[in-house]
């Protein structure tokens, strides 16, 4: 096999590869878990970098959101499922807005692409 045949396989290969993740992505984006997963992934960043700008404990942490310690440990470890409203209330303590918009599955492939790179 010439470099140059070798060259167009590994393009096709890697085109290919891309057509699944996107795919993939997009068969995950219509399952509810998945969407869950990445919420409580985006809320357990803002609060970890939260605590560290700040030089909280979790019981520190807890106290100013107005929650138990063992709702904070909860939701660091990704044991928890938030109402809208929590997910708000958590949020703004933290000086955060959440941003949820509806879309068609295919459409926000750019906040699906960190799962994949």
């Amino acid at each position: 096999m010439t470099s140059e045949n070798h060259i167009g396989l590994l393009s096709i290969q890697t085109e290919k590869m891309k057509q699944n993740d996107l795919y993939n992505i997009n068969a995950l984006r219509k399952q509810p878990e998945f969407i869950l997963t990445q919420l409580q992934n985006d809320l357990y960043r803002e609060l970890t970098a939260y605590m560290e700008r700040n030089a909280l404990s979790k019981k520190q942490l807890a106290e100013k959101l107005g929650v138990s310690p063992s709702y904070i440990s909860q939701v660091l470890n990704g044991r928890f499922n938030f109402t809208v409203l929590k997910l708000v209330e958590l949020s703004l303590a933290i000086d955060r807005v959440p941003v949820i918009r509806l879309e068609e599955p295919g459409m926000a492939q750019r906040t699906c692409r960190r799962v994949v790179q």
